[in-house]
Parts: structure tokens; C-alpha cells; sequence
């Protein structure tokens, strides 16, 4: 007896944006697509070296030396991240400076500062999430020049970018998000803050620098029994503003929204 196997129809996540050139540039896609160079590097085994032999020879006879030499290629839940998530880059290059007080600047090049009047990021204060953070470190949140879409209601994990950075004083934060309600991709990072100076001393700062093209978030979709298909779309500043059609919709609950029928994408730019 056969059983009948039903599929489910793959997920498009369809992101927009309304600066020019940066669909083709820079664009949130498969991170099987943008896997870091470190990773394509790591070799499956490592080379059986002086020091490996010594450890191996404290092993049992069954233990073969291929298991030994195993790499992080080997890593089930790296794989699985980076055969899952989309990758969310950095639209412009972002200079920031952080001092002891929780004071953020933030500068960015042109269009990327202004961002529709809302400027490159901006901060919570503190007394929204108290005791979240150690005195040591602060908010900042990027404001996104993207908004994402999906026809149906699919939760993603969104997090820190950890297999692509190099500086480890930044971290996204995480959290669930979803594209059928909600469609705001702005990223709260915390940055780590610099002491308060000593009596007669400067006060120091911190500061970060970030291209255009970084990682700065992960999307892991929290169902990988579907295709994700991802595209990225241009679309014209009259068009943006149709896509941010309720401002308040980026703040109501997705269970408010879902009653009003508010879901998906409010224009079918290039449906299919």
C-alpha cells in the first residue's frame, strides 16, 4: 500500500526596499548563499599531526583517527543554520561611538542618515528593559531600509550573526518575528560601553565600524518542513510609502492584526 505524500508549497519571503541599487548590492538571501570564509576553508578532517598522535594513543584501539580529526564541517548545528537561515546585511556603511554614559552616535552616508527623517538608528533607554544589560554594555537600534512580507503566518528566529563576525563587543539581539503581520526589520544590537573616566581624566569612547553588506541578523525560519524561497525587490519611494500604509502596524499585536484581517503584503508588487 501506497502512501500518499502532500508537500507544502514553498514560503516566498519577499523583502522591499526603496534604495537605489541596494537589491542588487546588498541583498537579505539564502545564507547558503553567503557562507563565511572561514567555513569553506575548514577542511572535513584535520591534518593527523604530532600532538593528534599523542592524544590518539591514550584512546582505545577501536577508536579509528578519522574521528578524531573530525572539523567543524562536522557540526550538525551549524550546518543546519547555514542550510536554513537568511542572511540580513548591513544596507550602508554605519559609524557608531558609544561612551560611558550610554550615549550613541550614530553616522551614516547620505539617504542611509536621513532614512525617511528617522535617521540611521536610535536608542531605548535603559528604564524599558531594566536589568537586561550589565552597566557595561548599552542599545542601539538600527533603523532598516528593508520591510519583509510573507502570505502566511511563519515565525523566524532572528539573531546574532555569530558565525559571521569578527568583532565580538556587539551583539544582536534575539528574538521571534514573523512577516504575514508584522513586516519591520529594524535590529537592536547592545554595544559594549567604555569606563567612566578616573578624576582629570578624558572620557574614552568606544567605537564601531560597520560596512555595507555585514551580517547583522539572522533569520532562522522555525519550520523546516518547507522550502523558503527568498527575493529581494526595488521599489519606488511612492511605492515605499503604499507599503507603510498603517504606521501603526509595525507596533500592533500580530493577534489584534490577524483578527483585522490586517496579513500580508498590502500591494502585489510583481505577484506571480
Amino acid at each position: 500500500m501506497f502512501s500518499i505524500v502532500k508537500r507544502k508549497k514553498p514560503l516566498q519571503v519577499r523583502f522591499f526596499t526603496n534604495r537605489q541599487g541596494l537589491a542588487n548590492l546588498f541583498p537579505p538571501r539564502p545564507l547558503s548563499q553567503d557562507v563565511p570564509e572561514w567555513w569553506k576553508k575548514t577542511p572535513l578532517y584535520l591534518p593527523l599531526d604530532e600532538e593528534m598522535e599523542k592524544h590518539n594513543s591514550h584512546k582505545t584501539a577501536i577508536m579509528r583517527p578519522e574521528r578524531l580529526r573530525k572539523s567543524s564541517k562536522h557540526c550538525y548545528a551549524i550546518q543546519e543554520t547555514l542550510k536554513h537561515a537568511v542572511n540580513f546585511p548591513l544596507w550602508c556603511d554605519a559609524y557608531l561611538e558609544v561612551d560611558h554614559k550610554d550615549g550613541v552616535r550614530g553616522i551614516g552616508p547620505g539617504k542611509a542618515n536621513s532614512n525617511n527623517g528617522r535617521g540611521i538608528g536610535e536608542q531605548h533607554p535603559r528604564q524599558q528593559y531594566p536589568g537586561l544589560l550589565p552597566p557595561n554594555y548599552c542599545n542601539f537600534k538600527f533603523n532598516s531600509a528593508w520591510v519583509a512580507f510573507t502570505e502566511e503566518y511563519v515565525p523566524f528566529w532572528m539573531c546574532d550573526p555569530f558565525y559571521h563576525k569578527f568583532n565580538r563587543d556587539w551583539q544582536t539581539m534575539n528574538g521571534v518575528i514573523e512577516f504575514h503581520y508584522q513586516h519591520n526589520l529594524n535590529v537592536n544590537l547592545i554595544l559594549r560601553k567604555p569606563l567612566p573616566p578616573k578624576k582629570n581624566q578624558r572620557q574614552q569612547k568606544i567605537q564601531y565600524e560597520f560596512r555595507a553588506g555585514d551580517s547583522v541578523a539572522y533569520f532562522v525560519p522555525m519550520a523546516h518542513d518547507r522550502k523558503i524561497v527568498v527575493t529581494a525587490e526595488e521599489v519606488s519611494d511612492k511605492e515605499w510609502e503604499r507599503l507603510h500604509w498603517q504606521h501603526h502596524i509595525w507596533f500592533a499585536h500580530h493577534k489584534g492584526m490577524k483578527k483585522n484581517n490586517q496579513g500580508g503584503c498590502p500591494i502585489k508588487i510583481g505577484a506571480h
